[in-house]
């Protein structure tokens, strides 16, 4: 009996030392929220539309973080505009949030029917795929995936979808 009370005892402590490492390595809270807080189109051409995303990031910690670039992928309609890339390093306030424009190219010619079909919506759903890297005090980057989706009632806007062109 007093064998199986040591090993029993053994496989117990070796159980609770498993789950304390797995406590241990278990993945950090997300320590930033990406959300669109704006998109504008600033140039058009015949084969290509440049667009500005405006990327608000919301820092969750209670210490300042520092950016260090991004790729952000926009849906609209299940329609894919397209992918920015940003390697812009910039910091962000402790509990507090900052924007950043990222420009990413629509290619015209392939999207031409679906920024048809895309016009004559009343409703327009959105994603935005993030992968935002976040450097850590040691050196080195964190990788944080963020996925966001929302709808705009273009009726509730006047009708059409808010634009900005020069």
């Amino acid at each position: 009996m007093k064998a199986f009370l040591a090993w029993f005892g053994g496989g117990l402590g070796l159980l609770t030392l498993l789950v304390a490492a797995g406590c241990a390595s278990a993945p950090e809270e997300p320590v930033l929220e990406v959300s669109l807080a704006n998109l504008r189109f600033t140039q058009l051409t015949l084969f290509e539309t440049t667009a500005v995303l405006d990327v608000r990031l919301d820092n969750l910690a209670p210490e300042e973080i520092r950016v260090t670039g991004g790729s952000h992928r926009v849906t609209v309609n299940g329609i894919k505009l397209g992918r920015g890339l940003t390697g812009e390093s910039m910091p962000v306030a402790r509990l507090a949030s900052a924007v950043q424009p990222v420009e990413f190219h629509v290619r015209n010619l392939s999207m031409a029917r679906s920024i048809q079909e895309l016009s004559r919506s009343r409703l327009i759903d959105y994603e935005l795929e993030s992968i935002v890297y976040v450097a850590r005090p040691g050196g080195g980057d964190r990788t944080i995936r963020v996925r966001r989706t929302g709808q705009l009632d273009l009726q509730a806007v006047g009708g059409r979808l808010p634009v900005a062109l020069p």
